[in-house]
């Protein structure tokens, strides 16, 4: 961001200006996309001459683009503050949901379940490891957002979907792993 002389940003009062013509420019400035002379002129009751002489004399118009390019720029980085406390917020709530999934899956007897559970944990499992295979895959080396693979059922998985897992540990993706292999050996044929 530039500043003046006197080590003021553009938008603010500068050295020499007068109270008046500040308060001019501060209300050309805060009027953003609609902002016209002729509005400041009609809101403060002056001649158009005296405020096109500030205008030109404090070069208003140079004065509030940095001032917008400024606003610009704090909206945007609130905005990707928002997003990365967003996927932050919702990476440590699917590792509480996967550790108690995973928890849940060791507790599990094969047994108890039916070969259409068997089969949809190896659907999932699957799923996810082709996910997590892409995810860890050198950029240049990973699918096209609008590319497609065939699961192993056979079914169309879109990569447009596609889950970040780099935030799991080792540990967590050899007990993914090793969930995977376990239901495999499950089914009989």
């Amino acid at each position: 961001m530039p500043k003046s002389r006197d080590d003021t940003m553009p938008w603010e009062r500068q050295k020499g200006e007068s109270e008046k013509a500040f308060e001019a420019f501060a209300l050309y400035r805060d009027m953003g996309t609609d902002r016209t002379i002729t509005a400041v002129v009609n809101e403060l009751g002056k001649s158009r001459s005296l405020i096109d002489r500030w205008k030109d004399r404090w070069k208003w118009k140079e004065r509030v683009k940095e001032y917008d390019v400024d606003n610009d720029r704090k909206a945007k980085k609130a905005v990707e503050k928002s997003i990365t406390e967003m996927y932050s917020r919702q990476t440590k709530i699917a590792l509480q949901i996967q550790a108690k999934a995973l928890e849940a899956l060791n507790t599990l007897d094969p047994q108890d379940m039916s070969i259409r559970d068997i089969k949809e944990y190896i659907k999932m499992a699957t799923d996810l490891e082709r996910l997590t295979r892409v995810a860890s895959a050198p950029r240049d080396e990973q699918p096209n957002s609008s590319q497609e693979s065939k699961g192993e059922t056979g079914e169309s998985v879109s990569f447009d979907e596609t889950i970040d897992l780099s935030n799991l540990s080792e540990e967590e993706l050899k007990q993914i792993e090793h969930i995977s292999a376990k239901l495999a050996g499950q089914i009989k044929e």
